[in-house]
C-alpha cells in the first residue's frame, strides 16, 4: 500500500478510536503492513489498545505482536487469561516470546509454561534461563544448519523444502553440531552439485557465546559488517543465531532506555500512559532533583553578602553555573553511549577522563574569553570579566572531569550510568560554577567596582 493511503488510513483509525469505533478501527488496520499496524498501537492510550487486539484476527495479531516493542507488549496483553496468553505466545517466535514472558510474574510465566507442549515448554525454558540483556535472550534458536558432508546439490534441494523464513546463511554443522563454517546462498550457487560443502564453506566463522552481553553481538555485527551472527556454547555447538533485525530492535529500544534515564523517566511513561502511573514514575526523580537544587542554593547562600554589595553577580552566576551543566550533559552523552555499545571500557577509563578533561578545558579557554567579552556592557571591569572568565574555565573543567569518571565510576559499582549520572554531574557544575564564581568575586570584591 502506498504511504499516503496507509497515512490516510493510520489518521482515519486514530479518529475511529475516539469514537469507539473498534471493529472500524479493525477494518482500517486489516490491509496495512504488520509494523505499521504495532507501531500504531504501542502509541495509542493502553484500554484503546487492549480493545484493538482483542478485536484482531488471531493470525494477524500474532504477526503484529511480534514486532510490536517489548515495553509496550507486555503492558497489552497483561490483561490477558492465561489461555489466551498461552495461545498467543505458541504462535510468535520463540525469542520474542521468551521475551514478553520475562515480564510476566513467576506464577503467569509457570501457568503459561505448564499449559504448553513438552517440546515448546523445553525449548521455552532453555531461552528464560539466560539473562535478560544477554546475547542468549534475543538469539533464534534452531537456526538452519547443513551437515559438513552433505553435497552441494543435495544442501540445494534442502533449502528448497524450507517452509517459512529463508535463513539468512547456511551455517555447516559436523556430525555433533559443532559450527565448523558458513556459506553463503552465492557460494551455493556457483559450487559444482558433487562437491561437498567442507569443500566450499567459509571455515571458523565469528561466533559468540549465549552469556555475552548483546551490545558485544552489536560490535560484531557492525565491525564485520554482518547480517546475522551464530550462537555457539562453550562447546562450540552452535545453539542459535542473532540477525541484524533483533540487534537494531535491540539498539533501539536500549537508546529509547537510555534517553528515558537521563532525563529520569521509566519507559512506560508514554504521552498515552495512565496519569497516576506518570505521576508515580515521574515524582521521585523531581524530589532528587529538588534536594540537589537545595544543594545548590546553600553555595549561593554563604555568599549573599556578597551579592548584597555587588547584585550584577547574580544575574552571571547563572550563566557559569548552565554552561557547565551544558558541557556535561555533552561528556556524559558521549562517554555513556560508548560505554553502552562496548567503545569504552572500565580499563580505558583514565584515558577518556583525560581525553575529556582537556577537551573541556580548550572549551572553557574558549567560552571562558568569550564570555568575559561580552559581559563588558554589563559591567566595564577588567575585574570582573576576568573573574567570570576564571569561574568559567574551571566549572567547564569539572564538567570534563566528573561527565568522564561519574559514569565510569558507576559502572564500576555496577549502577546504571544513565540513570544516576545526571543528577550528580549537575549538582558538581552547579556547586563549582557557583562556589568559584561567588568565592572569587568575594576576594576581589573591592576591586570591582
Amino acid at each position: 500500500m502506498p504511504r499516503t493511503k496507509e497515512r490516510l488510513a493510520l489518521d482515519s483509525a486514530r479518529r475511529m478510536l475516539h469514537h469507539g469505533a473498534y471493529s472500524r478501527v479493525v477494518n482500517l488496520l486489516g490491509p496495512l503492513h504488520d509494523a505499521e499496524v504495532a507501531n500504531f498501537l504501542a502509541h495509542v492510550p493502553l484500554d484503546d489498545r487492549r480493545r484493538v487486539v482483542r478485536a484482531l484476527q488471531p493470525a494477524k495479531l500474532q504477526r503484529v505482536l511480534a514486532v510490536m516493542p517489548s515495553d509496550a507488549l507486555a503492558e497489552t496483553l497483561a490483561d490477558l487469561d492465561d489461555k489466551t496468553l498461552t495461545r498467543l505466545l505458541s504462535g510468535m517466535p520463540r525469542a520474542q516470546a521468551a521475551g514478553v514472558l520475562r515480564s510476566f510474574p513467576d506464577s503467569t510465566r509457570e501457568t503459561v509454561l505448564q499449559a504448553m507442549d513438552e517440546a515448546s515448554s523445553g525449548a521455552f525454558g532453555e531461552l528464560l534461563a539466560y539473562r535478560q540483556g544477554s546475547v542468549g535472550a534475543i538469539m533464534r534458536p534452531d537456526p538452519f544448519a547443513l551437515d559438513e558432508e552433505l553435497k552441494v546439490s543435495e544442501a540445494t534441494d534442502t533449502l528448497r523444502r524450507i517452509q517459512g523464513e529463508v535463513p539468512l546463511y547456511a551455517y555447516v554443522v559436523d556430525e555433533r553440531r559443532h559450527l565448523v563454517g558458513v556459506l553463503s546462498f552465492r557460494q551455493l550457487l556457483i559450487a559444482s552439485p558433487e562437491r561437498r560443502l567442507r569443500e566450499i564453506m567459509t571455515p571458523d566463522p565469528i561466533s559468540i557465546r549465549p552469556e555475552e552481553p548483546q551490545e558485544e553481538a552489536a560490535a560484531l555485527i557492525s565491525r564485520y559488517d554482518f547480517v546475522a551472527l551464530p550462537v555457539v556454547d562453550e562447546e562450540h555447538r552452535l545453539l542459535g543465531v542473532v540477525a541484524v533485525d533483533d540487534i537494531v530492535d535491540m539498539l533501539q529500544e536500549r537508546a529509547t532506555d537510555e534517553l528515558y534515564k537521563l532525563a529520569g523517566l521509566g519507559t512506560g511513561d508514554r504521552v498515552f500512559a495512565p496519569v497516576l502511573r506518570s505521576v508515580r514514575m515521574r515524582f521521585p526523580w523531581l524530589a532528587v532533583n529538588l534536594a540537589t537544587a537545595f544543594l545548590a542554593a546553600a553555595v549561593v547562600a554563604l555568599f549573599r553578602t556578597t551579592i548584597e554589595k555587588a547584585a550584577i553577580l547574580a544575574a552571571f552566576m547563572t550563566i557559569v553555573a548552565g554552561q557547565g551543566g551544558n558541557a556535561a550533559t555533552q561528556t556524559l552523552t558521549v562517554v555513556i553511549r560508548s560505554l553502552a555499545v562496548g567503545e569504552l571500557t572500565l580499563s580505558e577509563g583514565l584515558r577518556a577522563v583525560a581525553k575529556e578533561s582537556v577537551t573541556n578545558l580548550l572549551l572553557g579557554l574558549g567560552i571562558g574569553v568569550l564570555t568575559g567579552m561580552m559581559a563588558i556592557p554589563y559591567h566595564p571591569s577588567v575585574v570582573f570579566c576576568l573573574v567570570l572568565m576564571t569561574a568559567m574555565i574551571v566549572n567547564m573543567l569539572v564538567a570534563g572531569l566528573s561527565g568522564a569518571a561519574i559514569p565510569l565510576l558507576l559502572r564500576a559499582l555496577r549502577i546504571d550510568p544513565a540513570l544516576a549520572s545526571g543528577v550528580i554531574v549537575t549538582t558538581f557544575t552547579d556547586c563549582c560554577g557557583f562556589g568559584t564564581f561567588l568565592g572569587l568575586a568575594t576576594m576581589l570584591l573591592r576591586y570591582l567596582g
